[in-house]
C-alpha cells in the first residue's frame, strides 16, 4: 500500500463513520451520481484499507463534503492517538499535512525543538 492510498483510505473511512454512513451507503451515493451501477460496498472497503484506487472527486461528492475537508487530515491524527500509528511514512504524512498549514516561524520553532528533544533523547541512550 503507498502512503498517499491509505491516508486518503483512511481519511474516506472517517468522514464516513463521521457521517453515519455504511460502507453501502457510500456506493450507493457514487453509484448514483455517476451512472456506474458496478460500484459496490466491496470496493468501498478496498479502497478504505488502501488496496484499490478511486477517482476521489466521486467519492467526495458521495462523502458530501468540500475538498478541502476532505484533505484535512487532522481529524485522523486526534483520533488515532489511542491507536498510534503504526506506518512510520504515514505518520510522517499526517505530520507535513499539519505543519505546512503553519507560519514559517512555527515550523521553525518545531524543528529546532525536535532536534533539541532528539539530542535530549540521545545523550540518554549513550549514558545506558
Amino acid at each position: 500500500m503507498t502512503n498517499l492510498k491509505g491516508l486518503i483510505g483512511t481519511q474516506i473511512k472517517a468522514i464516513r463513520k463521521a457521517k453515519g454512513l455504511s460502507q453501502q451507503d457510500v456506493a450507493d451515493r457514487v453509484a448514483e451520481n455517476t451512472g456506474q451501477m458496478s460500484f459496490c460496498k466491496s470496493r468501498i472497503s478496498e479502497i478504505e484499507t488502501g488496496k484499490q484506487n478511486t477517482t476521489l472527486e466521486m467519492i467526495i461528492k458521495a462523502l458530501g463534503v468540500k475538498p478541502v475537508e476532505f484533505f484535512d487530515f487532522k481529524k485522523i491524527i486526534e483520533e488515532d492517538r489511542e491507536n498510534e500509528i503504526m506506518d512510520k511514512s504515514l505518520l510522517l504524512d499526517c505530520h507535513y499535512s499539519m505543519l505546512k498549514e503553519r507560519e514559517l516561524d512555527e515550523v521553525k520553532y518545531v524543528v529546532k525543538t525536535t532536534k533539541e528533544l532528539f539530542k535530549t533523547m540521545d545523550g540518554k541512550k549513550k549514558k545506558n
